[in-house]
């Protein structure tokens, strides 16, 4: 997901966008992006306390 985000980034910074507004507008994606992966990778690698 970080490829995606930061191509995203670049591309829409290099269109002249404000900084500002492709932060905001990233950081929801990022974090519906995440929200869409925990279901499936919520107990991968979790630590039990051993």
């Amino acid at each position: 997901m970080r490829r995606i985000l930061v191509g995203e980034a670049l591309r829409r910074n290099s269109a002249g966008e404000d900084p500002e507004q492709i932060a905001r507008e990233l950081s929801r994606s990022a974090a519906r992006g995440f929200d869409l992966l925990e279901p499936a990778l919520g107990d991968y690698a979790v630590r039990t306390g051993e």
